[in-house]
């Protein structure tokens, strides 16, 4: 039987098939991020502003935060000049 390195197997013997996964949609967004270089995924919304995931999809329903973009079937990103600009009206502490 020929090995195509996904299995069910552990993390530490051979790459799984959610690993796989994450290394083609990791992939897909790089490509994303160099094509569309102003857009933020959530990960680096959240490492901007220290806020949590919820609390950025509630505000952004609720007006208090930049919308989201609709960039793909399940997935949504963020004008990276939007955040910047939140950011800046913030008050400081």
């Amino acid at each position: 039987m020929k090995n195509t390195g996904f299995s069910a197997s552990s993390k530490d013997s051979q790459p799984s098939a959610w690993n796989a996964l994450d290394y083609v949609t990791t992939d897909f967004y790089e490509k994303l991020r160099e094509e569309h270089p102003g857009l933020m995924r959530i990960r680096e919304v959240v490492r901007l502003t220290g806020r949590s995931r919820t609390s950025i999809y509630m505000d952004s329903i609720r007006g208090r935060f930049p919308r989201s973009l609709k960039i793909g079937i399940q997935s949504v990103a963020w004008r990276a000049a939007d955040i910047y600009a939140w950011i800046e009206s913030r008050p400081y502490a």
